[in-house]
């Protein structure tokens, strides 16, 4: 097989030199140098930006009958169409120049490529966008079966948040939609990682991208995440080590920012000094007396070394402190036996 760069170099030749140079700089074909703006082209040669947008489109469809007549072009994209064929149809575009590049011979990029696309109208491409990754499609019908699949999945998940994040069923749920749809498991794969609708998160855990607790966003959601996975209290500045290790930028977190953050929202408790737990791991809010009257509220008459393990489950609490607020006869009272109750 001709060298790529050599093939596409061959087809820009025997184009006018004004048409040659608009797009060698639009696809970025010199050196592989970042492709330039129809506006950058435009003042280069002193023209309005659509005057450029019309010489590229003759130019392209100058190369268009170059491209059509070449045999070592059709090699490379029957290549490109067996690679797409094997992920489904679809393929996220920096994958595709991956593969290619281990497969075409000579100095391969990304921007060969795109102009071969271009030229040729026979893979269809969809840019990045706040949906998609750039991607490379080899057809509408599989265009639409990679975007009808996505749709369909991430409304699954949608109500079953818990399931997925706590419960790992991420995939057994995607196993099953893939049987429902008839798609090989690779291909759904495929077809999951070209959407930017679903993530991973630093623990490893798959989900929604709108999904805190795989994607958080906020130092809230962050501290959330990582007391969610420790399963225990931790103090203000171990949670904000925590972030600052496991955050995906790499992004140093400090101490204090963490500290207001948790007092702000009712998720968190403070069980010990600096210390917070999760109220939904069952921690309740409120003081050391509050806590006794709702430990006698629920359990009805204690003796005082069953209000101490209860009490001391919720705060970091010594003994003494929970045996000296007992005392408080307004709100508590021993029976005849020493238990104590609610006055």
């Amino acid at each position: 097989m001709e060298k790529i760069n050599v093939v596409i170099a061959n087809i820009l030749n025997g184009l006018e030199s004004r048409k040659k140079d608009v797009l060698i700089n639009r696809f970025g074909l010199a050196s592989a140098s970042k492709p330039m703006t129809l506006q950058a082209i435009g003042d280069k040669y002193g023209v309005t930006r659509e005057r450029i947008r019309q010489i590229e489109s003759l130019a392209l469809a100058d190369a268009r009958m170059a491209v059509a007549a070449s045999s070592e072009v059709n090699e490379i994209l029957n290549e490109v169409n067996l690679y797409l064929t094997s992920k489904g149809g679809v393929s996220l575009e920096n994958d595709l120049y991956d593969d290619m590049k281990n497969k075409l011979s000579g100095e391969v990029w990304l921007s060969h490529l795109s102009f071969l696309r271009e030229a040729s109208k026979r893979f269809g491409y969809q840019p990045d966008n706040n949906h998609f990754y750039a991607f490379w499609y080899n057809n509408d019908n599989a265009l639409k079966k990679a975007k009808d699949f996505v749709i369909k999945f991430a409304s699954v998940l949608k109500n079953k948040k818990e399931e997925v994040v706590t419960g790992g069923k991420f995939d057994s749920i995607f196993n099953d939609l893939t049987k429902v749809h008839t798609i090989d498991s690779n291909v759904g794969l495929n077809y999951l990682a070209v959407s930017k609708k679903f993530t991973v998160s630093p623990y490893g855990d798959r989900g929604l991208s709108v999904w805190p607790e795989v994607n958080p966003s906020t130092i809230r959601d962050w501290s959330y995440l990582v007391l969610k996975k420790a399963s225990k209290p931790l103090h203000f500045e171990e949670i904000a080590s925590h972030i600052s290790s496991v955050h995906a930028k790499k992004k140093k977190v400090f101490t204090p920012t963490v500290h207001n953050e948790l007092i702000k929202d009712k998720r968190f408790v403070l069980v010990g000094r600096g210390m917070y737990g999760l109220t939904e791991f069952g921690y309740e809010i409120g003081n050391i007396k509050s806590l006794i009257k709702n430990t006698l509220s629920k359990h009805g008459k204690l003796p005082a070394n069953k209000i101490i393990d209860l009490v001391s489950q919720q705060r970091m609490f010594k003994k003494n402190t929970i045996l000296l607020h007992l005392q408080d006869k307004e709100m508590f009272k021993k029976d005849g036996k020493g238990d104590y109750l609610l006055a």
